[in-house]
């Protein structure tokens, strides 16, 4: 599943720029056009797609170029959206895998401290530790089976299948709050919200210079960790990694980071 989240306005020295409007696809009706950096859009709309702009989130369910050609020269995209909750295809499931157990969520007002996420984000950029690599190797296997079994399908609109994630890797962490903010040299950002269901039971956000986490705490320790909007391998993670003894999981990507090795000339190591 691709996350988007995307701004107004451009930045840098004479960026290429795409003028994307949104419609709402039940109705035609335009609900927003902004002019985003080529570089935060995907090269093709392939797999669910969601979008999170001003605080909205759109699920992706059709792309439409206005003119001849890759909507990279063409600088006009049509996007058609719909609420995430109201568009349902038959059995069709915006991931390949879920976690076995989803954490106990409250109904209440949502708030600027609070980070918003769709349900079929929780945990789907995930760190457990490297004891489990393994068992995340299985895994991994078995949700490859399911991207490649759509290898020549345009899966936008869903997979016609998806794994529960063993219920081994939840709550499988036990890291100091205070040594991961030490780490990372973050800061405390509030609690997570999931769209429709309500804010998660302790939940945290922690923002970093160039990375947003959330999970699980108790009594000071993380017992499971995310990453938002993962982008690429940089140095906080193999930090990170080589810290507290972790692999990062990429579940709908189906790619395992690992700490590199002194044999290796990679930062990472895909699996």
């Amino acid at each position: 599943m691709n996350f988007l989240k995307l701004a107004d306005g451009v930045s840098g020295l004479f960026p290429r720029k795409i003028k994307i409007d949104l419609i709402r696809s039940s109705t035609g009706q335009k609900e927003d056009s902004l002019v985003i950096r080529e570089d935060l859009i995907p090269e093709t709309f392939n797999k669910p797609t969601l979008l999170e702009i001003k605080k909205h989130i759109w699920r992706v369910v059709d792309a439409k170029v206005t003119r001849d050609g890759s909507y990279f020269f063409s600088k006009r995209l049509q996007l058609y959206v719909e609420d995430p909750d109201q568009f349902q295809i038959g059995d069709r499931f915006m991931v390949p895998s879920r976690p076995a157990i989803f954490p106990f969520m409250q109904e209440t007002n949502v708030t600027d401290e609070q980070t918003m996420l769709h349900i079929d984000e929780w945990r789907e950029f995930e760190f457990l530790p490297v004891k489990m690599a393994s068992a995340i190797h299985e895994e991994i296997l078995s949700i490859e089976a399911i991207l490649n079994a759509e290898t020549n399908a345009n899966t936008l609109l869903g997979y016609d299948r998806f794994l529960n994630r063993n219920a081994l890797f939840d709550n499988a962490l036990q890291i100091s709050v205070d040594d991961f903010i030490e780490v990372t040299e973050g800061f405390m950002k509030g609690k997570v919200c999931v769209k429709s269901r309500g804010v998660v039971e302790n939940s945290f956000v922690i923002e970093s210079s160039s990375a947003t986490y959330y999970g699980l705490c108790t009594e000071g320790m993380i017992t499971e960790l995310s990453m938002l909007y993962f982008d690429s391998v940089d140095d906080e993670l193999i930090t990170l990694l080589t810290t507290f003894n972790l692999v990062a999981i990429d579940w709908s990507g189906a790619k395992i980071y690992m700490e590199p090795t002194n044999d290796r000339e990679e930062t990472a190591i895909k699996i």
